[in-house]
């Protein structure tokens, strides 16, 4: 009876430790987690590559290191705006996935091997940001998903009001040039706004105004084009730029010309980097397709008005221990 004894009792101990470190492991496991997006729980493993990202991408911007536990950026220390932008991207990236995900859209074995041959290209940098060529091939698998994602909902969209040129879809999938490409002729007047403070572009902007105002009541465009603009490129032409294909000159330009009829001037001023812009549309081609970079952009514009309300409405839960933890 005395040995049954002796067997037993270490064997009940045994059990209830067992037991033990069962519930200590699985309340561990269930809480580790940085964020959870939509139930998807995001590990430290999988933060940890985004935050080095945003981190190196932040000392570039600073053209130096940075002492992250006591420098400020933005009034915070610097460690907790990297994470804050961090969880933004992270968010973003793992909404528009899921998305992806849910209307079955995947990337070919092909389409994975070549993203991983990709990574080990660059092995060697990425071990300078401690980021494996295996996790920075998960971050272009993501990215290739969601520019898949980002053509079916431009399918998904009636453009057949806009008056755009039309998107070859296939150039866009194999990043490539359409063979035909939308050409306009247009004129504009610049007043240059770069490098003045906020009244001395004020200033400019009236000015602008009292010579669109002119052209509105009957004025020759090129005459004062030649008067008054700052485009070295066009002012002696009378602000003239001819076969100009989609996607060449900044997207407000673009944006304000590809909405004209011919012979049309844009009814304000349309502002950009450079400053203010007196736009006339002469002639387009509405029969080629919009160059590459120009399809993209309005592919990207119609994406992110749909994916803000996903991310908007996404139900993200943040494990303050881990994230405060991450570095």
């Amino acid at each position: 009876m005395g040995t049954k004894r002796k067997i037993f009792i270490p064997l009940v101990i045994t059990i209830i430790l067992l037991a033990g470190f069962v519930f200590a492991w699985t309340c561990i496991s269930q809480n580790d987690y940085v964020l959870k997006i939509n139930g998807q729980k995001i590990s430290m493993n999988e933060f940890t590559p985004y935050l080095t990202l945003q981190k190196k991408s932040m000392e570039v911007q600073k053209n130096g290191e940075i002492d992250w536990e006591n420098e400020l950026i933005y009034e915070t220390p610097a460690i907790e705006t990297a994470r804050e932008f961090t969880k933004q991207s992270i968010v973003d990236t793992v909404v528009k996935v899921q998305q992806a995900k849910a209307r079955k859209i995947a990337l070919t074995k092909e389409e994975k091997e070549e993203l991983r041959n990709y990574a080990e290209k660059y092995a060697s940098v990425l071990e300078e940001y401690k980021i494996t060529p295996g996790e920075f091939a998960k971050m272009n698998e993501d990215d290739a998903l969601i520019n898949k994602l980002k053509i079916a909902i431009y399918k998904e969209i009636d453009h057949s009001s806009h008056n755009h040129g039309e998107v070859d879809i296939e150039s866009c999938e194999k990043f490539e040039e359409p063979k035909e490409v939308m050409e306009f002729d247009s004129r504009h007047i610049l007043f240059m706004t770069q490098g003045l403070n906020s009244d001395e572009a004020e200033k400019v902007r009236v000015k602008a105004e009292e010579v669109l105002n002119k052209i509105k009541d009957g004025a020759d465009f090129a005459a004062l084009a030649k008067q008054y603009s700052e485009d070295p490129g066009s002012k002696d032409n009378g602000g003239l730029y001819q076969n100009i294909k989609s996607g060449s000159f900044v997207e407000e330009y673009e944006n304000a010309v590809v909405s004209l009829n011919e012979g049309e001037v844009y009814p304000e001023l349309v502002k950009s980097s450079y400053g203010y812009h007196i736009i006339k549309l002469e002639k387009i081609s509405k029969a080629g397709y919009m160059s590459l970079s120009a399809a993209q952009r309005l592919i990207d514009e119609e994406f992110e008005e749909v994916a803000q309300e996903w991310i908007d409405n996404a139900k993200v839960e943040v494990n303050e221990q881990r994230y405060n933890s991450a570095q």
